[in-house]
């Protein structure tokens, strides 16, 4: 009978994973058919725009919920997810305004602070991305308690189709750096769009119904998402993304172009694993905690696969890299195939440890990982200073791999210690 159980729940976890990996890899196709024609359509400098301006999306994205999102998943009570549903959306709606009036007054000095004068223009539209970005986070975790993983996959395939259109679409018309930000803004609202229409959510009672005081003491029952797992994801945010402002800071708008390029498709891979197997492993997990052994089971076994995938994978890309862009991107982009070849190591392990990562709030580590990430911030926003100071990107993004491949494996060490310490081993 436990047998049984545990083949259906085997198939069950295959099944969603499949769903969410057929949506995900259409959606990153996408992606990667779209790059070289973008980069034929735009300018290297052009895509330094795009970089900052995203990662300052990516930034804000990590805590324009507090994290209550995370924490969907976990109550057993209807009543208690749509709650938190609620309290996430708020949380985004606050951080919303307050990015978008911080923008709209200080738009030319943000911009300076982050390396590109251009970006200006775009700034007062960052507080409407953010609140994008909060919606969709907080539907599709909405959705995976629901196991509506064909939603979340619709939603990102219609993102990436969307922002794929606009952005090339208005290469061909000459748009410059407006058409790749523009895409980016509209991809992210339609996710959030179709994620609504699909009626996610419906029936919970998302937006009615609901007590100050119930509100007050859930989200106090969850403080650790906000306390720890919101500054965990902002040090993880800006131990990704500073560094590309700091890269920004040192070297010319054509480096930062080439560098933010190659890292967006080279990630192509990675948000595929991350995207398709994440939600559902996080599901699983989250069931799984109460039986601590079979959670290491699965947590071992989903790692050792994802590590047999990834370095065959990452030395055939190591391997291709400076040939296939000079070819597909042209000779403009030439840098950027050296930038890919030091940094693929790095992004491989970003793949192993996706289960791990996933793990975290469950295990209710948050207070660990918080400082793990402020190390790991460190060390990354350091490399980047010190290929500056000796004017040499490349020593600037080879120490900042290989921090990222020695923390990122030792994350995936201790995570199995902690797990191990629950079951007694």
């Amino acid at each position: 009978m436990i047998r049984a159980s545990a083949v259906w729940r085997s198939r069950r976890f295959g099944r969603n994973v499949l769903i969410l990996g057929g949506g995900t890899i259409a959606a990153q196709a996408v992606n990667a058919i779209v790059a070289p024609v973008l980069a034929r359509l735009y300018d290297p400098s052009e895509f330094s725009v795009l970089a900052l301006f995203a990662a300052a999306v990516t930034t804000l994205a990590t805590v324009v919920t507090l994290r209550y999102d995370f924490a969907i998943v976990l109550p057993r009570s209807e009543r208690q997810a749509s709650e938190l549903i609620f309290v996430a959306m708020m949380s985004a709606a606050g951080m919303s305004i307050l990015v978008s009036a911080v923008c709209i007054l200080f738009p030319l000095e943000i911009a300076a602070l982050l390396g590109d004068d251009a970006l200006a223009r775009w700034l007062p539209w960052l507080g409407f991305s953010t609140a994008s970005v909060g919606i969709f986070q907080s539907l599709s975790y909405a959705a995976t308690r629901m196991r509506r993983f064909g939603d979340i996959t619709l939603a990102r395939l219609a993102q990436s189709v969307t922002t794929a259109s606009v952005q090339v679409a208005s290469g061909l018309l000459g748009a410059s750096s407006i058409g790749l930000v523009s895409g980016l803004i509209l991809g992210q609202a339609v996710s959030s769009v179709v994620l609504i229409g699909r009626g996610v959510g419906r029936g919970m009672r998302i937006l009615s119904g609901h007590s100050a005081s119930r509100l007050l003491a859930l989200a106090k029952r969850y403080s650790d998402f906000p306390k720890y797992n919101a500054p965990k994801g902002l040090m993880n945010a800006l131990s990704m993304n500073l560094p590309l402002v700091i890269f920004a800071y040192y070297f010319s708008p054509v480096s930062v172009g080439c560098y933010a390029f190659i890292h967006r498709v080279l990630k192509v891979p990675m948000s595929l694993v991350s995207q398709s197997l994440r939600p559902v492993f996080y599901e699983l997990a989250a069931k799984e905690a109460r039986e601590p052994t079979q959670m290491r089971n699965t947590l071992r076994r989903i790692t050792f696969y994802l590590f047999v995938v990834s370095v065959p994978a990452t030395v055939l890309g190591l391997v291709l890299l400076p040939l296939g862009v000079d070819r597909f991107l042209g000779p403009d982009w030439r840098m950027a195939g050296i930038y890919g070849q030091i940094l693929a190591p790095f992004l491989m392990i970003s793949v192993v440890n996706v289960p791990s990562t996933s793990a975290i709030p469950i295990l209710r580590a948050q207070r660990f990982f918080l400082w793990y990430e402020v190390a790991l911030t460190v060390a990354r926003c350091g490399s980047m200073v010190i290929g500056g100071i000796l004017e040499s990107d490349m020593i600037a993004v080879g120490l900042y791999s290989a921090a990222g491949l020695v923390f990122n494996g030792l994350l995936v060490i201790l995570v199995d210690r902690q797990v191990g310490r629950a079951v007694g081993a």
